[in-house]
């Protein structure tokens, strides 16, 4: 068996709406090609190498199993067991004999890559009953995922955005995410948008201006004390007022033209009683 070709799908494809590594396989005739004979066998192998391969069978009816069929079988799940949240794959016949495509979801391309390399060597060894550290591997691509994965707030925009059929694409290593396409695209880096300001970045990596506006807009931050306590003071300050007896003022409604009240005087004894304050 020999990979031939690897590329990355970055977007809605010819088999699937999800990222997804395309490879070309090839399989040398007989026993590569087809596994009737030593199926069994082989699948025993391949199961004692990697206790977590899911069912290993071809996808379309009346085709025969092959290499490639495994190679799908196991980049996909080694994904799975790395921790990445992929659950599409696919192997097709060629029109060419021995020739495949294999066609395996990723969500970051550098460990697609490199579980559909690790598949590779893990098939070839249990196919010549030799041995194959399925532990490192894993490892290897934990490690490779946890360090070029997206962080928590872009990766729950991203996951938004898949909640509701939009497509997305990483554009750099970094944060820098795009959703949709043509026209219609939109980008995010972290949780800033296009339509962010460069002010309101500023003051966003600002923690004491951003404090300081917040206490202003009579918020619940740091800088200032949070709005129940303005709210009894000012409760506070109106129920001494209504109830202290060195009141004189009265209060008196807008005149209308002419001179004449809407309604008659109402002395601060009478505020008083119908003032609700609670």
């Amino acid at each position: 068996m020999e990979v031939t070709r690897i590329r990355a799908l970055r977007g809605p494809n010819l088999w699937t709406r999800h990222t997804a590594i395309e490879a070309m396989v090839r399989c040398a005739p007989g026993l590569e090609s087809d596994l009737s004979a030593d199926h069994q066998a082989f699948e025993k192998r391949l199961r004692h190498l990697f206790p977590g391969l899911g069912r290993l069978q071809p996808g379309e009816r009346d085709a025969h199993l092959s290499m490639a069929h495994a190679l799908e079988a196991v980049a996909l799940h080694l994904q799975i067991q790395a921790g990445c949240p992929v659950t599409f794959s696919r192997t097709t016949a060629t029109p060419e004999e021995g020739l495949f495509q294999v066609v395996v979801e990723y969500t970051v391309e550098q460990v697609g890559k490199l579980a559909m390399q690790l598949s590779e060597q893990l098939c070839l060894t249990a196919f010549g009953a030799k041995q194959f550290d399925v532990d490192k591997a894993l490892q290897e691509l934990q490690e490779l995922d946890e360090d070029i994965r997206l962080g928590p707030s872009t990766g729950a925009i991203v996951d938004a955005a898949l909640a509701r059929g939009i497509p997305y694409r990483r554009l750099t290593d970094a944060s820098l995410v795009q959703f949709g396409w043509g026209s219609k695209q939109r980008r995010i880096q972290a949780a800033e948008t296009d339509a962010s300001s460069a002010i309101a970045e500023s003051i966003a990596q600002d923690k004491e201006l951003s404090k300081k506006n917040a206490a202003s807009c009579r918020g619940t931050g740091a800088a200032g004390p949070p709005c129940e306590k303005r709210r009894r003071r000012l409760v506070s300050s109106t129920r001494n007022w209504l109830t202290s007896g060195s009141q004189t003022t009265r209060w008196q409604p807008r005149q209308r033209r002419g001179g004449q009240h809407p309604y008659p005087r109402r002395s601060h004894a009478g505020v008083q009683q119908r003032a609700r304050i609670p």
